[in-house]
């Protein structure tokens, strides 16, 4: 009779350490579902949104200085007509000049969001560079018409 060896030979060895979920060790032990790991931006993109921001701020903010919008309130007297407010006096050269800042403002928006269009290759970037700048291009064609007819 032959005699049965109890221990494994090479060829029938096992592999891997297989674990159950249900109190193994915490390392090897498998989870029902991943961890949450939130995007994280690098300095790159960080950067770019910065640079929008400051775009947006020259093209707003500066031309306002410039040639400072009156939306005057009419007065109205005892008859209760509504008299218009009296037109300000900005000059065609400030209104110019505020529209071009206005202009140059949108480009660096344009430039930096498409930058960082290229750089993370979401489409959100590019919707941040167009809508935006279209929407101030327009308000401030809006504005320098309006000052230069009152």
């Amino acid at each position: 009779m032959t005699r049965m060896s109890t221990q494994p030979s090479a060829e029938s060895s096992t592999v891997g350490h297989v674990t159950s979920s249900s109190g193994g060790d915490p390392q090897h032990e498998q989870r029902a579902l991943a961890p949450i790991r939130w995007p994280k931006p690098s300095g790159g993109t960080v950067a770019a949104l910065v640079v929008w921001a400051i775009g947006l701020v020259v093209a707003v903010v500066v031309p306002a200085i410039i040639a400072p919008p009156e939306f005057g309130m009419t007065s109205s007297d005892a008859s209760g007509t509504a008299d218009p407010a009296p037109p300000t006096s900005v000059s065609g050269t400030a209104i110019g000049l505020a529209m071009g800042v206005t202009v140059l403002g949108c480009l660096v928006m344009l430039f930096s969001a498409y930058a960082l269009h290229r750089r993370t290759g979401s489409i959100g970037a590019a919707i941040l560079a167009f809508v935006p700048t279209f929407v101030v291009v327009a308000s401030g064609a809006i504005i320098a018409t309006m000052l230069l007819l009152a």
